[in-house]
């Protein structure tokens, strides 16, 4: 064989060899993470993210954080989990220990979770995931708590679990999967889109309120008041309970954000920036409610 000949079988068999691999390449990156999807943009995203401001996420005021705050949480058995404490009580005497509370509040870590999402920081993020979840969700299926508590005992206890923990969560890894994208992520948004889907298309987010206290009348010395209108002596005035959802519960902005992982999301958050947007305070005033960029009111309404 030439010698040309031998080097045209190289060239071919070197461009074959690079095609192969293109195509392995393709095959186990692209499509095995699969097409990230485009999720609404957020309001108030700075690009790049250095543009934020740097008392919110300056890497020394992470450090305070974790250092006095994140402590690990032994939740029985051999689970365990780095948890951030709701506060922390400075030492009597300069240079002494403080001591931390003994309660673990869901939101704080969830705020910390968005935090780590928009630094850019993947694995961590992912490991804060990993521990949120089991930490705060009872069982398969259920909505996590509101807040940890331990006992005298060192046990430690689940409180007021809710559907609005598990869409804060939720808020959370769509703001990772934004920021990272991966089929890991997706797949823990499809989880929760699949157990909190049924609570919003049947209508049940609605809940018992306390709507405030209830107007006192005035009674005339001979008037008999009828049971529970007027408060014993040393009691406050009583309070009025009412049926509804409350506005701060909802983000529409993960609701709109779920319709890229399930169609079914499209319409209910339709539904509700409506709602929202008709919304009236207390005395009759609007909400101050814009539709772009959508905000969090705070405040019951009936649904």
């Amino acid at each position: 064989m030439s010698k040309k000949r031998q080097g045209l079988l190289l060239v071919t068999a070197g461009l074959l060899a690079l095609v192969f691999l293109a195509v392995l390449v393709y095959e186990i990156g692209w499509r095995a993470g699969g097409s990230k999807r485009q999720l609404p943009d957020l309001p108030g995203w700075a690009k790049p993210a250095g543009l934020y401001d740097p008392d919110l996420l300056a890497p020394g005021l992470r450090k305070i954080l974790e250092r006095r705050l994140l402590v690990p949480v032994s939740l029985g058995g051999d689970l365990s989990a780095n948890l951030l404490a709701s506060s922390y009580e400075t030492a009597p005497r300069r240079g002494g220990e403080g001591s931390l509370s003994e309660s673990y509040r869901a939101l704080d870590q969830v705020m910390y979770g968005r935090a780590l999402a928009r630094m850019g920081k993947r694995s961590e993020f992912l490991a804060w995931a990993e521990a949120f979840n089991g930490a705060f969700r009872g069982g398969e299926g259920d909505f996590h708590a509101g807040s940890l508590k331990r006992d005298q005992e060192g046990e430690i206890s689940r409180l007021d679990a809710h559907w609005s923990v598990t869409l804060a969560y939720t808020r959370a890894l769509l703001e990772g999967y934004q920021a990272f994208g991966g089929k890991a992520i997706a797949s823990l948004i499809q989880a929760e889109s699949d157990l909190l889907l049924p609570l919003f298309s049947e209508g049940k987010t609605a809940g018992e309120l306390l709507a405030g206290p209830r107007t006192l009348l005035a009674y005339d010395d001979w008037d008999i008041p009828p049971p529970g209108t007027l408060p014993e002596p040393g009691e406050g005035p009583p309070l009025t309970e009412a049926v509804g959802t409350h506005l701060a519960d909802i983000d529409l902005w993960a609701l709109l954000a779920l319709s890229r992982f399930d169609p079914a999301w499209a319409p209910l958050a339709a539904d509700w920036q409506e709602l929202l947007a008709g919304a009236r305070l207390e005395g009759g005033s609007p909400c101050p409610f814009m539709p772009r960029p959508w905000r969090r009111m705070a405040g019951p309404i009936s649904r």
